[in-house]
């Protein structure tokens, strides 16, 4: 499942949670929270959630009826956004396909999150000082490391990428990337920052997670005989084909990335992907193996 697809879950499970909680959302409130387009957002409630029991549906306004739905669990709300992000995938649904597949009749594999339960209110600091340009401090320690270490940075998001949050910031002006279950302690600073709204859309539209140290773009040619999936979903971030070749070969370009999100998946590829450009990333891979070989 896409980056995409699994952004649009989330966001549809954030809506219904409010909306089932009995809330009278605003389309405009929700497209400026989400940081997507009025059309967006008209889009999800009038097309990916229109099978609920609607009070009000817009044009300004949406709320549920709650009664209908006092029965209805998070587990099943969940069950229903993971659907409605991917409904494409199903026939025309009725009523009663709808009650099949919220009776667990029907899976959809492939969204696994990591448990945050116990961090919510380290979850909302971070959300709130994102939302309001404020500095935060917290404690980081990092994978493989027993001692954790002070920071202090301005927030721009967080971001859930194969089921894993990690907070996007600005180090003393440098983008980094944490990852949310390393960090504790975490304190909203009264001093503010100037929001560098060329970072925002970057982090808003890119796929990329290790933000800091990206490499502007990295050329590949796939094999023809795995080209298929690559056509089927991009396999790296800001994965774009440039070119198909006469035997079938792809030359796919990443833009601005990091190579820890290439090298691992031109390894798992092996022996059907090379890697054009930077040459250096190729000898990279050569080096890997050479010791690999000599370690067996």
């Amino acid at each position: 499942m896409s980056a995409n697809t699994k952004k649009l879950a989330e966001r549809l499970s954030a809506i219904l949670v409010d909306l089932h909680s009995g809330q009278r959302l605003s389309a405009h409130g929700l497209a400026e929270k989400y940081g997507v387009s009025l059309k967006t957002i008209k889009r999800d409630l009038g097309q990916r959630l229109d099978n609920l029991p609607w009070l009000e549906t817009g044009p300004q306004f949406y709320r549920l009826d709650t009664q209908k739905m006092q029965h209805t669990n998070l587990e099943t709300l969940t069950r229903f956004c993971r659907f409605a992000a991917i409904k494409e995938l199903f026939p025309p649904i009725d009523q009663a396909f709808l009650d099949n597949l919220l009776k667990d009749h029907i899976l959809v594999k492939g969204l696994k999150y990591e448990n945050i339960q116990g961090l919510k209110q380290q979850f909302l600091q971070l959300e709130q000082a994102i939302d309001s340009y404020h500095m935060v401090y917290f404690d980081y320690c990092k994978i493989n490391e027993k001692q954790a270490k002070p920071y202090t940075i301005a927030p721009y998001g967080l971001v859930n990428k194969n089921g894993i949050w990690y907070v996007i910031g600005l180090d003393q002006g440098k983008e980094k990337t944490y990852n949310f279950k390393q960090i504790s302690n975490v304190e909203i600073l009264s001093t503010t920052f100037e929001c560098d709204q060329n970072l925002k859309e970057k982090l808003r539209h890119s796929d990329s997670l290790y933000h800091g140290n990206q490499i502007q773009q990295i050329t590949l040619q796939v094999n023809h005989n795995i080209a298929p999936y690559f056509r089927r979903q991009a396999q790296f971030p800001n994965q774009d084909i440039l070119e198909t070749l006469p035997n079938g070969d792809l030359i796919i370009q990443c833009r601005d990335i990091n190579p820890v999100e290439v090298l691992p998946m031109v390894k798992y590829w092996l022996p059907h992907i090379t890697i054009i450009s930077p040459r250096s990333l190729q000898q990279d891979i050569k080096d890997m193996l050479n010791q690999y070989l000599q370690a067996s």
